[in-house]
């Protein structure tokens, strides 16, 4: 009887413990209650806010993706104790953060905590969105993880690391355990913040870190970009990681096209490019479709563009016998020379998100990456009036609108919508 008793007492505490374990697991990452460690340090600088987060991903089995401020200003020695974080919960604990360390916010998205600065969240023009293809990791440490991210950017990227040697093992023996296990993933696509957020799912004990690394004399005009930026796939939350692993011929270490000495060649075909007439135009709010920054080209000035790896100016602007003001476009490589690339000048320039395809009027389309210039507008019979209006959430679709003339157009039929699918 004792027996049985026994049996069925150590069920029931096996049922408990399982509901127990259904429960945790359905609670969302916000909403657990912070354990023994959980603190906050101080100051109100990012390294304090790092080892804030590391502590509250211990106490609590959260993940979590951290960006750092552009200016992430002087280095701390070391931080101190600030309070105890024990019992509030993972939101309560991050508001409280955030109350200190101006600049941030946190969201929880799809499972992980991001914790990043206020203005990343709302910008599509964020280098970590650009849009990735299909991503296959097979028994992946998590140093070839961040390398894989470091070939978003820099498809060529040749990597000189310990891992890719006979020293590897040695290497991994001075690693943390979470360092040593191994990552397997299929992405089917997304942006570089999926895949981010992919990886430390399916390894269960990374965190993912963005940091910056940005000249002082160029703090005035520097966007987040991954020239400055530094990767890491780690144990916890940290300030630092892997940066310019990439072996190339530039004194920075980043592979890149040589510095170009010829113009693109202009092609006639549409090449991968698609094009597809619409009934209507798309909706563009910000979820599905974004306005696209589109530089109009009226006066002689240097256009801004998402990656530092190339620069753009406009010159020689004026109506050069048009109906409106256009300048001829100029594209720089490193220390190569600028080299016109516009057609018979040109009214406006787009540059998407991540750098690859410069667009400029009527609809001509620089790719980056090939070092080649496909003249849609003869090629897919777009012709002028063209205006890219906004680009997918993806990154891989503009919305066109063409009409007959610039405006108030006399018997117009009409304005035309198209939608440009562009290779990836």
């Amino acid at each position: 009887m004792l027996r049985r008793s026994l049996l069925a007492a150590a069920l029931l505490i096996a049922f408990a413990r399982s509901i127990s374990a259904q429960v945790a697991h359905d609670i969302r990452p916000e909403d657990r209650i912070l354990g023994a460690g959980a603190e906050m340090r101080l100051p109100a600088n990012p390294d304090a806010l790092a080892e804030s987060l590391a502590s509250i991903a211990r106490a609590s089995g959260v993940l979590i993706g951290f960006e750092t401020v552009l200016n992430v200003g002087p280095r701390t020695r070391g931080t101190r104790f600030g309070r105890s974080l024990q019992g509030k919960t993972v939101g309560e604990a991050l508001d409280a953060l955030i109350a200190v360390h101006r600049g941030y916010a946190w969201r929880s998205v799809n499972g992980v905590i991001h914790v990043r600065p206020q203005q990343a969240f709302d910008d599509f023009n964020h280098f970590l969105n650009q849009a990735v293809g299909p991503v296959e990791l097979t028994d992946a440490l998590p140093l070839h993880a961040t390398f894989e991210v470091h070939r978003i950017f820099v498809p060529d990227c040749v990597v000189n690391h310990p891992i890719y040697t006979e020293e590897r093992e040695a290497f991994l023996e001075k690693e943390d355990p979470a360092m040593r296990q191994t990552v397997t993933l299929s992405l089917a696509g997304g942006t570089v913040l999926n895949l981010l957020d992919a990886v430390i799912k399916a390894h269960g004990s990374l965190y993912w870190s963005v940091t910056y690394d940005v000249p002082p004399e160029r703090l005035r005009d520097a966007t987040p970009s991954y020239e400055y930026a530094v990767f890491a796939f780690t144990p916890y939350p940290l300030v630092g990681g892997w940066w310019r692993m990439c072996a190339g011929r530039h004194d920075d270490g980043i592979a890149q096209p040589s510095d170009a000495v010829l113009p693109p060649p202009m092609l006639k075909s549409a090449g991968k490019f698609t094009a597809v007439r619409l009934s209507r135009p798309p909706l563009i709010d910000g979820r599905e479709w974004f306005a696209a920054n589109v530089q109009t080209t009226s006066a002689p000035a240097k256009l801004p563009v998402p990656l530092q790896a190339f620069s753009l100016t406009v010159a020689d602007c004026g109506d050069h016998g048009g109906d409106f003001e256009r300048c001829q476009l100029f594209f720089q490589r490193g220390g190569g020379a600028p080299m016109r690339i516009d057609a018979g000048f040109t009214g406006w320039v787009f540059v998407t998100p991540d750098g690859r395809y410069v667009v400029s009027e009527p609809l001509y389309v620089l790719d980056v990456r090939e070092w080649k210039q496909y003249a849609l507008s003869e090629a897919l019979q777009i012709t002028n009036y063209t205006k890219i209006e906004a680009i997918s959430r993806d990154g891989s679709r503009l919305f066109i609108s063409r009409r007959d003339c610039v405006m108030d157009c006399k018997g117009e039929s009409g304005v035309e919508y198209y939608e440009l699918t562009l290779p990836r």
